[in-house]
């Protein structure tokens, strides 16, 4: 849907409160950032930003964002979208080319009782004030229009 140009080899840096981790991007314009906090991170939600470096150093694209940290819980869950919640039909290639460009995403429907599903696995064996965290698998690439 979009023309982008990604930007392979780039520096990219991440600012984690007083923490700073660099990077640089895959020849595809990915890239990914692993890294231990230095000090103890409590559960939640916590800031994060994202800068692309020229070969000088300067700022050339910046976002921030968000990282979750779960609680400590006995299950974490690790999914995509695609034929575990939505329904795609990935393993057909007709109607996954039909699904993507002739029906609208906003209409695209779930699996039935996925939700009810999904809740139940949230709550096994722990409490509504900790749920064991679910992940989406994805990458992010450092593109510029």
């Amino acid at each position: 849907m979009f023309i982008l140009k990604p930007y392979p080899w780039v520096k990219v840096r991440l600012t984690f409160y007083k923490q700073t981790v660099y990077q640089t991007t895959e020849y595809d314009g990915f890239f990914k950032f692993e890294w231990e906090a230095m000090e103890s991170v409590s559960a939640g939600w916590h800031p994060v930003r994202i800068e692309a470096l020229s070969d000088h150093g300067e700022v050339l694209a910046e976002s921030t964002g968000q990282i979750y940290v779960p609680h400590v819980t006995q299950y974490a869950f690790i999914s995509d979208i695609d034929d575990t919640i939505m329904i795609s039909h990935s393993a057909t290639i007709g109607r996954r080319l039909r699904e993507l460009f002739i029906k609208n995403p906003h209409t695209r429907k779930t699996f039935p009782g996925v939700a009810s599903h999904y809740n139940l696995l949230a709550l096994s064996h722990t409490d509504a004030e900790h749920p064991n965290p679910f992940f989406l698998c994805f990458q992010q690439r450092m593109e510029f229009i």
